[in-house]
């Protein structure tokens, strides 16, 4: 069977393993065979010596180098490419002249923009770590890229480019052919084109096409709803008229929109509204963990309040060296009291999560009957405010006016353990180290994850699982 790259990207993660194993099974060579016949198998020869890439001049792979005695001496491995030492600046591509200019444009004669990776500037300036900022981007406009990289959801700031190019730190040249370049590829896609000039035109064929787009969006929402657990199936609700006591719990505090919202919603429905959790019959939590806004790195993926933890430099993503106090939801211990009070008169706890990461819920899911996933950028993205509340949509799902369809994108992990962090010195170089590797999906982690890690985990394994046994894997999901 043939797959495209996007479905092969959406496969559940049992066909894609029957697949790999398919794959080795068929397409294994013995090793003794290579020898055998004397093909290579890697870059290296047994004695130390570099292989033969190729029989022509194209492409040629450089592993030893040989002493006056002719003794041979194993170097770090370099590749040449059409005569290019690929290997020469070791730096990251944004800043590497020798890959942008020399080969990508004069050897291979590219014309187009070259477009950085991004936060190349800040979180990932890759062997250029001893530079200021301004340095860098001096030193990747000289070096042949034309557009700098989103900064992860902050505006660029392009004074920095003003600033060095006013103090001649950017070459007349270079910055001419980076805005060449970007103009250029605007002209090219019509972006300077614009077919509704009239604002009447325009107004008319957007209140035609937007029936299409509520449609859409309510659709995208819909289907993006996770129900994550459902304790002794208290969902879906069935009888209105109970009385409900809703919590907001954001970093920050409540969120008074999102209290305004579910009271309005719940009213219209006929609930009845309560102030103390010890009066109702349903405790309804809406909870939305995130990180601090100048938090150059996730220190953690626990819902804490005010835990310490090392600070990062917020534009060079380093270890400053000192500690700071970290929050990623405000009052998580009311969680707790709030279930205690409730459970005490034989009522629920519902909970409205917005995950914006895989994070670890020990300090929630327990405490919770019923667990109901939203994913903020989605419902944002679908613009439901102005056509109905998420709020509004969620109560659907809960009351089983809608059936629950979604499934979770991502493996939520089990515990601290599996995502602790270690500096770690290789070569004497220091490194973050993982407990799991970060290149691995979380369905597939385990089996790289030392055994006394695995140990640590209550589940037993990287990811987290709940009180009625149900593991929080990609593509989970529970309906009615």
């Amino acid at each position: 069977m043939n797959y495209t790259h996007a479905e092969v990207a959406s496969l559940d993660p049992q066909t894609m393993r029957t697949l790999c194993e398919e794959y080795l099974a068929n397409n294994y060579i013995d090793p003794e065979t290579s020898e055998r016949l004397g093909v290579k198998r890697g870059l290296r020869n047994p004695d130390g010596t570099g292989v033969l890439a190729g029989l022509t001049n194209v492409c040629d792979v450089v592993g030893y180098k040989k002493d006056q005695e002719g003794h041979v001496i194993p170097i770090p491995g370099r590749l040449i490419y059409r005569g290019v030492d690929i290997n020469s600046d070791s730096v990251a591509t944004s800043y590497n002249a020798t890959l942008l200019q020399t080969l990508l444009r004069d050897t291979m004669g590219f014309e187009g923009f070259v477009n950085t990776d991004s936060n190349i500037l800040f979180d990932i300036p890759w062997g250029v770590e001893e530079l200021t900022p301004l340095e860098r981007i001096a030193l990747m406009y000289n070096a042949g890229s034309d557009i700098i990289g989103d900064w992860w959801g902050k505006p660029i700031d392009y004074s920095l480019a003003l600033e060095a190019y006013s103090k001649g730190m950017i070459q007349e040249e270079a910055l001419t052919r980076a805005t060449t370049k970007n103009v250029v590829s605007l002209l090219e896609s019509d972006r300077f084109e614009n077919p509704y000039k009239d604002l009447q035109t325009s107004l008319a064929a957007e209140e035609a096409y937007m029936p299409k787009v509520e449609t859409l969006a309510l659709e995208m929402s819909t289907k993006s709803l996770v129900l994550l657990k459902n304790h002794n199936n208290v969902l879906p609700l069935k009888e209105t008229g109970k009385k409900v006591f809703v919590a907001s719990f954001t970093r920050s505090g409540e969120d008074d929109n999102k209290l305004a919202n579910w009271n309005r919603t719940l009213t219209e429905a006929g609930y009845v509204l309560v102030e103390k959790a010890d009066e109702a019959d349903i405790v309804l939590l809406d909870v939305k963990p995130d990180f601090p806004a100048n938090n150059g790195c996730m220190n953690t993926l626990d819902l804490v309040e005010d835990l310490e933890v090392a600070e990062y430099d917020t534009k060079t993503g380093m270890k400053t060296g000192g500690m700071t106090d970290l929050t990623t939801l405000m009052d998580v211990k009311k969680i707790k009291k709030y279930a205690k009070a409730v459970h005490a008169n034989g009522g629920v706890v519902i909970c409205s999560l917005t995950l914006s990461a895989p994070w670890i819920l020990t300090k929630l899911e327990p405490y919770c009957d019923a667990i109901l996933v939203n994913f903020a950028s989605v419902t944002e993205l679908a613009g439901l405010s102005e056509l109905v509340t998420i709020t509004d949509l969620q109560l659907q799902v809960l009351s089983g006016a809608i059936m629950p369809t979604g499934k979770l994108p991502v493996t939520l992990p089990s515990c601290t353990a599996v995502l602790e962090v270690t500096d770690t010195e290789i070569d004497g170089v220091g490194y973050e180290l993982c407990a799991s590797p970060n290149d691995v999906p979380g369905y597939d982690k385990d089996q790289y994850i030392a055994p006394e890690v695995l140990a640590q985990s209550p589940s037993g394994s990287y990811a987290y699982q709940d009180e009625d046994g149900n593991t929080y894997k990609v593509w989970f999901g529970l309906t009615y």
